[in-house]
C-alpha cells in the first residue's frame, strides 16, 4: 500500500500539471502569442512604411491593430475586407472631391450621406461583410477630408492611404502565418465536434426523460449562439484553408441540421410535458398508456444515440452509429402501429379513447420526425469523413435576420453624427476640424450598429485619454533619445505590447481596441519627427469632441436598446405568422435561423442593463419556434392528405393571431381549430385499420389547439408575466422575479 502511494501521487501530479499546461496553452499562451505577433507586425509595418517614404506610417500601424486577430484565418478575412473596402472608399473619395470640393456644404452633405449609406449596409448584413461596409464608410473621410485643402492631390492621397493599409495588412498576415500560427480551421473543427457532442448529450437526456424544464432557456440561447458562431468561423477559416472551402456545403448542412434537430427535441419535450400536465388535471388512463408506450420507444432511441453508454466524439463515431439509427427508424412506424391498439382502455368512453389515440398518433409522428431530424444531423456530421458527400447539395445555409427599417435608422445615426461635426467645423472654422471630422466618421461607423453604442463611445473616450497620455510620454519623453530605427522599435515595443494585451482581456477589450487605434495616430510617426506638444493635445481634444458628437447623434436618433426592442420582439411573432403560408421548407429554415439570431440580438441589447429580461426573451423565442413548428406540422399533414384538409380562413386566423398575440383572436383560433378537428374526425373511415393515417391531420390540429390553450406558453409568447395580462411587451418587466423555467400559471 505504502509503496503504491508515491506512484499514485506522482501520476496525479503529472495529470494536474498536464491539465494546467493545457489550460495555459488554450488561454494565456494564445494571448501572449497574439501580443507578440501584433507588436512585431506593427514594427515591421512601421519600418516598411518609412523605407518606402509613405506619408503616414501610423496608418499602417493602425491597420495592424484593426486586422490583428489570434488566428490567421481571421486576419486574412479582415485583411481582405479591409483592402476591398479601402479601394471602394478611395474611388468614392476621389469622385466626391472631383465633383463637389468647390462647394464645401454640398461636399459635407454628400459625405454624410455616404457615411449613412455605409452604416445602413453594415447594419443590414452580418459578419465580415458588415466590417467591410464600416471601413468603406470612414475610408472616404480619411482620404477626402485632407484633400479639401489640396484637391489636385486627392489621387496621390488615395494611392498613399491604400498603400499604407496594404502594408499593414501584409505585415500582419505574414507574421500571423509565420510565427507559431494558430489556424481558424483547427478551431472550427473543434467547434463542430463540440457542437455535435453537446447536441448528442442533449438528445440523449431528452429521449431518456432526464431533461429538466429549467434547462430549456439556457439551452435555447446556447444553441442560437453556437449556430451563429459556427457560421462566422466557417467564413474566416475558408480564407486560409482550401479544405474548409471544399467542406463549406457540408458545414452549412451541419448547421442547418443542428438547428432543425434542436427544434424537434424542444418540441418533443414540451409536447410530453404538456400531456403529462393535462393528465395531472384530468386523468385518462388511456392517455397515460400512450405516453408510457412512446416514452419507452424514446428511451430506446436515447440508447442508440450513445451505444455502450458512450457518446460519439468524432465524425467517424457518428458514421458508425448512423446505420443503427436508420434501421431503427425503418421499424418505428410499424412498431407504433402495433402499439396503437394497446392505448384503448375498455373502461373509458369512446371519446376519451379517441383523444388518447389522437395524442398517441401526434406523439408518434413527432417522435418519427425527431428521429429523422437527428439522423440528418448525424449524417451531416459523418459526411466530413466522406469524399463523395461533397457532391450533395449545399442546403439553404444560414438565413440571418434582416431588418431594413432598423438599418436605415442606424444609417441615419451615422449621417447625423457627421452632419453635427460638419456644422461645428463650418461655424467655428476650427483648425483641427478636418481631423475631428475623420474621427467622428470612425466613431459613427464603428459604433452606430452596436447594441450599446453610447457605452462603446464612452469607452472610446477613455481610450483616447489613455492613448494621449501614452503618446505624450513616448513622443516627448523617450523617442527623442532614439537615434535609429532599432532603438525606436525598442522604445515602442513595450507600449505596443500593452495596447495589444488589454485588447485580448475581455473586460478591457473595447478600450484596448481604441488605444490601439489612437496611440499610433497621436504618435504621428513620420520619417521626419514632428515634436509639437500643443498639436498632440489638440488632436486629443478633437478626438474627444468627435466622440461627444457621436454620443449626441446616438442619443438623438432612436436609442435602440429601448425603442426598437419592442419592434424586434414583434418581428419574432412575424416569423411564426409567416409559417401559415409559403413554401414549407423555406419557412422552416427562416423560422429556425431567423428566430435564433434575433434572440441573440435581443439578449445582446437588453442583457447588460436588464439581466432579468434574458430568460423572458429566450422563453418568447422558444414559444415562437414551438408555434411555428406546430403550424408547419399541421400544414405538412394536410399536404399529405388526398382529400381537402385545411380551410384558408383557419390559416388566415392563425396568421392574424401569431402576428400579434395580444389581439383578441386567440379564442377564435382555438374554436376554429377544434371545429376543423371535429369535422375531420366525423369524416374519418369506419375501418379501424385505416384510422391511423386519417388521424394524422386531426392529431396535428389537436396538438396545435392544446398549444394555443396553454397559458404558460401564451405568457412566454407575449414575453410577459402571466399575472400581468393587460401588458405584453412594453412594460418595464422589472417586477417579475420568477426563476428561469418557473411555471406561468394563469
Amino acid at each position: 500500500m505504502s509503496s503504491a502511494l508515491p506512484g499514485h501521487s506522482i501520476a496525479q501530479l503529472r495529470r494536474l500539471a498536464q491539465e494546467a499546461l493545457a489550460d495555459w496553452r488554450s488561454r494565456d499562451a494564445l494571448r501572449l502569442l497574439f501580443v507578440l505577433r501584433t507588436v512585431l507586425a506593427a514594427i515591421v509595418a512601421l519600418g516598411v512604411s518609412m523605407a518606402l517614404s509613405l506619408g503616414a506610417p501610423s496608418t499602417a500601424m493602425v491597420t495592424v491593430f484593426i486586422v490583428a486577430a489570434p488566428r490567421s484565418g481571421d486576419v486574412i478575412a479582415k485583411g481582405f475586407y479591409r483592402i476591398s473596402a479601402t479601394l471602394v472608399g478611395a474611388v468614392a473619395a476621389v469622385t466626391l472631391v472631383a465633383t463637389l470640393v468647390e462647394h464645401r456644404t454640398s461636399f459635407l452633405v454628400a459625405l454624410s450621406l455616404w457615411i449613412g449609406l455605409c452604416t445602413t449596409g453594415a447594419a443590414y448584413v452580418r459578419g465580415y461583410r458588415a466590417y467591410g461596409f464600416v471601413l468603406a464608410g470612414y475610408t472616404v473621410t480619411i482620404i477626402a477630408v485632407p484633400a479639401i485643402a489640396a484637391p489636385d492631390l486627392v489621387f496621390n492621397i488615395a494611392v498613399m492611404r491604400a498603400t499604407e493599409v496594404l502594408v499593414g495588412i501584409v505585415s500582419t498576415a505574414l507574421i500571423a502565418d509565420l510565427l507559431l500560427p494558430e489556424y481558424a480551421s483547427h478551431t472550427l473543427r473543434d467547434a463542430v465536434s463540440k457542437a455535435y457532442a453537446d447536441l448528442a448529450a442533449h438528445a440523449r437526456s431528452v429521449a431518456s426523460g432526464r431533461w429538466q424544464p429549467q434547462q430549456r432557456l439556457a439551452r435555447g440561447l446556447a444553441l442560437a449562439e453556437t449556430a451563429i458562431a459556427l457560421e462566422l468561423r466557417r467564413e474566416a477559416a475558408s480564407f486560409e484553408s482550401a479544405e474548409i472551402r471544399l467542406h463549406g456545403p457540408q458545414l452549412r448542412r451541419f448547421a442547418d441540421a443542428m438547428s432543425r434537430a434542436d427544434s424537434e427535441l424542444h418540441g418533443w419535450s414540451l409536447a410530453v410535458d404538456r400531456l403529462r400536465a393535462a393528465q395531472a388535471q384530468t386523468p385518462n388512463p388511456a392517455a397515460m398508456t400512450a405516453l408510457n408506450l412512446l416514452g419507452g420507444l424514446a428511451e430506446e432511441f436515447g440508447r442508440l444515440i450513445a451505444p455502450n453508454q458512450r457518446l460519439p466524439r468524432s465524425s467517424v463515431d457518428a458514421a458508425a452509429i448512423e446505420p443503427a439509427l436508420a434501421g431503427w427508424r425503418e421499424q418505428l412506424s410499424e412498431r407504433a402501429e402495433l402499439l396503437r391498439p394497446l392505448v384503448a382502455d375498455p373502461q373509458n368512453d369512446e371519446a376519451s379513447n379517441l383523444r388518447a389515440s389522437m395524442d398517441f398518433d401526434a406523439l408518434a409522428e413527432r417522435l418519427a420526425t425527431l428521429v429523422d431530424r437527428y439522423i440528418e444531423f448525424t449524417s451531416s456530421y459523418a459526411d466530413f469523413t466522406r469524399v463523395q458527400a461533397r457532391a450533395k447539395g449545399a442546403g439553404i445555409g444560414w438565413l440571418p435576420h434582416t431588418d431594413g427599417i432598423e438599418a436605415i435608422f442606424m444609417g441615419l445615426r451615422g449621417a447625423v453624427g457627421i452632419g453635427l461635426m460638419s456644422m461645428f467645423w463650418i461655424a467655428t472654422d476650427w483648425p483641427r476640424g478636418p481631423s475631428a471630422l475623420v474621427l467622428t466618421a470612425v466613431s459613427c461607423t464603428l459604433f452606430a450598429t452596436l447594441p450599446q453604442p453610447k457605452a462603446a463611445v464612452r469607452g472610446l473616450m477613455m481610450s483616447v485619454v489613455l492613448a494621449g497620455v501614452l503618446a505624450v510620454v513616448v513622443k516627448f519623453g523617450m523617442l527623442p533619445h532614439a537615434d535609429d530605427f532599432v532603438s525606436m522599435a525598442l522604445v515602442l515595443a513595450p507600449f505596443l505590447a500593452f495596447c495589444a494585451w488589454i485588447t485580448v482581456i475581455p473586460k478591457t477589450a473595447t478600450i484596448g481596441r481604441g488605444v490601439g487605434m489612437f496611440f499610433p495616430v497621436l504618435l504621428g510617426m513620420q520619417s521626419a519627427p514632428d515634436y509639437d506638444l500643443a498639436g498632440t493635445i489638440n488632436e486629443v481634444l478633437g478626438a474627444l469632441t468627435a466622440c461627444a458628437l457621436a454620443i449626441a447623434a446616438f442619443t438623438a436618433i432612436v436609442p435602440l436598446a429601448t425603442d426598437f426592442s419592442g419592434r424586434l420582439r414583434r418581428s419574432l411573432w412575424r416569423y411564426a405568422a409567416r409559417t401559415c403560408d409559403g413554401d414549407i421548407d423555406r419557412r422552416r429554415h427562416r423560422l429556425d435561423h431567423g428566430v435564433r439570431e434575433l434572440l441573440t440580438i435581443l439578449v445582446g441589447r437588453n442583457g447588460p442593463q436588464r439581466p432579468e429580461l434574458r430568460p423572458r426573451l429566450t422563453a418568447c423565442a422558444l414559444a415562437v419556434l414551438e408555434a411555428g413548428h406546430a403550424v408547419l406540422a399541421v400544414r405538412e399533414a394536410a399536404a399529405r392528405r388526398v382529400a381537402a384538409g385545411l380551410s384558408a380562413a383557419l390559416l388566415e386566423g392563425l396568421a392574424e393571431f401569431l402576428a400579434d398575440p395580444r389581439n383578441r383572436s386567440r379564442a377564435r383560433s382555438i374554436v376554429e381549430l377544434e371545429a376543423q378537428e371535429q369535422a375531420l374526425l366525423r369524416s374519418q373511415p369506419t375501418d379501424a385499420s385505416k384510422r391511423g393515417a386519417a388521424h394524422e391531420l386531426p392529431a396535428a390540429l389537436r396538438q396545435l389547439r392544446l398549444l394555443l390553450s396553454d397559458e404558460r406558453w401564451y405568457a412566454d409568447l407575449c414575453a410577459r408575466s402571466s399575472r400581468d395580462a393587460a401588458d405584453a411587451l412594453h412594460s418595464p418587466l422589472a417586477h417579475d422575479t420568477q426563476a428561469i423555467g418557473a411555471p406561468h400559471g394563469a
